[in-house]
């Protein structure tokens, strides 16, 4: 809720918890989530996004390789979204876009429902630079509807 503070600590706890599972994944049995060292590791990305700290940010994504066990295709997803907005914060529009892109190819029916890719798209457009769409650009301009 944007009190990057607690979050802090609330990740040092989350650590904790999922250090004493190993290896092992907690699911809860009707659906809400899945619980594990990974996890806690898209989390501490998506706070240091609320913290305005991209660079550290996209540092801590580059040691996460793929979403494993512990997240689900939702989790992952939004901490995609998390590495395409650092991306943006540092003026990297074509690494955002490409990010998008492959998101798209990924999920598109989770994509278009999240309002935060289509302004993230928007401002990687802004911070591109470019004069004219590349093919990828056009195509994410039309998914999400952006003139």
């Amino acid at each position: 809720n944007n009190r990057p503070r607690e979050a802090r600590e609330m990740l040092r706890l989350a650590r904790t918890a999922g250090s004493a599972l190993g290896g092992a994944v907690a699911a809860h049995p009707y659906g809400w989530g899945k619980f594990g060292g990974p996890v806690v590791a898209l989390q501490a990305v998506e706070n240091l996004i609320v913290a305005e700290q991209p660079r550290r940010a996209l540092g801590l994504s580059e040691r996460i390789s793929a979403p494993g066990a512990a997240a689900t295709a939702n989790t992952w997803n939004r901490h995609r979204l998390d590495v395409a907005q650092a991306h943006v914060a540092l003026r990297q529009g074509d690494e955002a876009t490409a990010v998008l892109a492959e998101m798209h190819a990924q999920a598109p029916e989770w994509l278009r429902h999240q309002r935060m890719a289509a302004g993230t798209f928007e401002r990687s457009l802004r911070v591109s630079g470019r004069r004219r769409l590349t093919v990828k650009q056009r195509e994410l301009a039309e998914f999400f509807g952006v003139a």
